[in-house]
């Protein structure tokens, strides 16, 4: 996967599920979340930065504010399943190449929207969840993803992997190592708490 495609699907599932994107370039997604780039340490930096920025969001989220429109289809407490969602898979993703096992499903990312039908399945499982329950998810699945970004070999942490995401049409799985893949994951959910951030912050009328 090169910067540029990661880069274009960054920006589909953005507009899909959250609006307009912050201006970004392919050189600083490259920067972020190349494989070379994406060091052990880098990575447990990134998972914890974020576990700081959800308990922030979380101060904002009080239940009034969940009902936020967010975008056309979610409201900000749906877009906070769609985070926990995505934390839980990046977490599996991760269990699953550790114990050298094999993926018996797949995400398809479509090339406008991301995998709009994934994304609102799992968003629709959580639909009786409380801000709070959700917030809880987010941050039981980080923490386990960091023991596992601790407990993985060299040689598992820097290997290519083939993951459970495809896109395309034939389908083809994505590539990439361990750590380039928590990184991108961590990636996708700054995205959504930039924007949440923005919009809870925002005086109500």
């Amino acid at each position: 996967m090169t910067p540029e495609d990661l880069h274009d699907r960054l920006i589909a599932d953005w507009r899909q599920a959250a609006g307009p994107m912050p201006r970004v370039t392919a050189t600083e997604i490259a920067e972020r979340a190349a494989p070379e780039q994406a060091s052990r340490v880098a990575v447990l930096a990134e998972l914890e930065d974020l576990r700081l920025s959800f308990t922030e969001l979380h101060g904002l989220l009080d239940d009034q504010a969940a009902d936020v429109r967010a975008t056309s289809r979610w409201t900000a407490r749906d877009v906070v399943a769609h985070l926990a969602s995505w934390a839980m898979e990046t977490r599996r993703e991760a269990e699953t190449l550790l114990a050298g096992g094999a993926f018996d499903y797949s995400i398809h990312f479509e090339r406008e929207g991301g995998p709009r039908a994934w994304n609102q399945q799992e968003v629709d499982a959580r639909a009786r969840r409380t801000p709070a329950e959700l917030f809880d998810e987010l941050d039981r699945e980080t923490i386990r993803t960091m023991d596992l970004m601790l407990e993985a070999s060299e040689e598992v942490f820097g290997a290519v992997a083939t993951l459970p995401r495809t896109s395309g049409d034939p389908a083809e799985p994505w590539r990439m190592p361990l750590g380039a893949m928590v990184l991108m994951s961590c990636w996708h959910a700054r995205l959504h708490l930039r924007a949440l951030e923005e919009l809870l912050r925002k005086p109500r009328v």
